[in-house]
């Protein structure tokens, strides 16, 4: 019975609280979920997720989207669906990527590389004439997470991924980015590193 109805009787019945039709609504988009899962988990998988977490989260953006959906919109249900569902498993992909490297937790090593040229964090803020090497290096490296929080949006996400040993392709991949936006965020991120370095020595 529930197979032959479309999305719009089904969700209409579901509506009505009718779990049978929530059921066959669910199973019949489940392809969807797959689709959308593998697509982006191949740009995610060096963040360690499982693919079964990605798959779960994008089953709970299907019964969100479901809830959700107004069909007055003027939007189809499929459409509605794949976008909603694709960007909750974005955001669940970008959460658990924050959690997963959350720097101040886990404390910062200065000696980590910034730059596909080596050079370090330490180095970067110490310079040549060591005329920082007083500050204690906890203090420094909580200063500098800090002020990613002030930083756009792309340049916060490469400056944590930097910290945590990824490469400058490895985060074109992760951020589906391209590789020279990506080396253009570093320079950023070492001009507002060395502005806010500079107001800092002025006390």
């Amino acid at each position: 019975m529930y197979k032959d109805l479309n999305d719009y009787e089904l969700l209409y019945l579901i509506s009505e609280k009718d779990e049978n039709a929530y059921n066959e609504i669910c199973s019949k988009y489940s392809e969807l979920v797959k689709k959308e899962t593998n697509k982006i988990y191949r740009k995610c998988k060096y963040l360690g997720i499982s693919k079964e977490d990605v798959y779960q989260a994008g089953l709970y953006a299907l019964t969100k989207a479901i809830d959700s959906f107004d069909e007055h919109g003027g939007v189809l249900f499929y459409t509605y669906a794949s976008t909603f569902v694709a960007r909750e498993i974005q955001t669940f992909i970008r959460d658990k990527s924050r959690n997963k490297h959350n720097l101040l937790s886990d404390g910062i090593s200065l000696d980590k590389e910034i730059d596909d040229e080596g050079t370090t964090l330490s180095s970067f803020i110490l310079g040549n004439d060591g005329a920082n090497k007083n500050y204690d290096d906890y203090l420094i490296g909580k200063w500098l997470l800090d002020l990613r929080y002030d930083m756009p949006d792309l340049c916060s996400q490469v400056f944590e991924l930097r910290l945590n040993n990824f490469c400058n392709k490895e985060i074109s991949v992760l951020l589906d980015t391209k590789y020279k936006t990506i080396d253009n965020s570093i320079v950023k991120i070492k001009n507002i590193l060395k502005k806010e370095l500079n107001k800092f020595e002025l006390f």
